[in-house]
């Protein structure tokens, strides 16, 4: 049994993306998880698992990692398309009524460094 949901969105550009859902939907804060340049949603795994009780925690798969949607125009593969499926998701998480008021970000390596 996964002690995550999977969620499937797409980017603007139509590519299918994918995280992990961790904690409760109504949890007051949301932490976005956003890993490094050659890895996965799976690198939050422990740290996910560890806060679930308090907080609820997104784990994403960047474009072309994990089990997101490779992207065919390797023009694609940059910090600035990366923030642009962010914006996607959180639109999704919007549409679907979660209250954002405290989204934190979380990011290692690559995915520290973007600017959202």
């Amino acid at each position: 049994m996964k002690d995550y949901r999977e969620l499937s969105y797409h980017s603007d550009d139509n590519l299918t993306l994918y995280a992990r859902d961790y904690g409760s939907p109504d949890a007051r804060t949301i932490v976005l998880c956003m890993h490094g340049l050659t890895r996965n949603s799976a690198d939050f795994e422990r740290l996910c698992l560890e806060l679930k009780s308090e907080y609820r925690l997104i784990a994403i798969d960047v474009r072309g990692r994990g089990n997101s949607e490779y992207d065919s125009e390797i023009g694609n593969y940059h910090p600035a398309r990366y923030v642009q499926d962010v914006y996607s998701l959180i639109e999704l998480l919007k549409a679907g009524g979660t209250n954002l008021d405290n989204l934190v970000l979380l990011g290692t390596s690559m995915g520290g460094s973007w600017r959202c």
